[in-house]
């Protein structure tokens, strides 16, 4: 089977892969997995890799080949490569910055990031504060670490609700945001707290 098809489904069909019935919508453009992979400039193990981890929705055709929702293919090449840019985001790299003072206004005009989001950052602990009350200075290597990750994030669209950074003080992965909440509802369905 070679080329694109499309799969028209019914709002309740569902496709099963690694062990989770994910719903698909009404009409899916589904390609084969080496045609995914080509043009999505990933690697058909990097896709199989997403598919595992239920961040691509994916079945087995008729003839046993794999096909892939392009869609959500897309939408995971995205996301695979704005999380490929933030794990290239080292706190070392900024090594020469850590313990310089820089103030709040320095900060906005240096790093070009609202008075708002760095408050935000500093009362979350992003931003190590080297002087309270007037005149704060704060920690220019946590500030231009987080910027740079605010940066990267900022160039493939909006991500608000989602923390700039993780319990362990690296950038946040994006996840693929449908799934997610699929996941929670079901979750929440199973677990007696749902109302169905």
């Amino acid at each position: 089977m070679s080329g694109i098809f499309d799969a028209m489904l019914e709002s309740s069909d569902t496709v099963q892969y690694n062990m989770t019935t994910v719903p698909l919508t009404k009409l899916e453009r589904i390609l084969p997995l080496t045609q995914a992979a080509k043009r999505l400039g990933l690697s058909e193990g990097t896709l199989r890799e997403l598919i595992g981890s239920g961040k691509v929705r994916a079945a087995v055709l008729p003839g046993g080949e794999i096909g892939v929702s392009e869609t959500s293919a897309q939408q995971a090449a995205i996301y695979e490569k704005i999380n490929e840019r933030l794990r290239g985001v080292k706190r070392e790299s900024f090594a020469k910055l850590h313990r310089q003072p820089i103030t709040m206004t320095e900060a906005i005009v240096k790093y070009k990031v609202p008075k708002t989001t760095l408050r935000t950052w500093i009362g979350q602990g992003y931003i190590a504060v080297l002087q309270s009350g007037y005149g704060s200075t704060f920690d220019e290597a946590d500030v231009a670490f987080c910027a740079e990750v605010y940066r990267i994030r900022k160039e493939f669209g909006s991500l608000s609700g989602v923390p700039l950074l993780s319990d362990k003080g690296k950038p946040q992965e994006i996840k693929n945001t449908r799934l997610a909440e699929y996941r929670r509802r079901k979750k929440f369905a199973t677990s007696g707290n749902g109302r169905h």
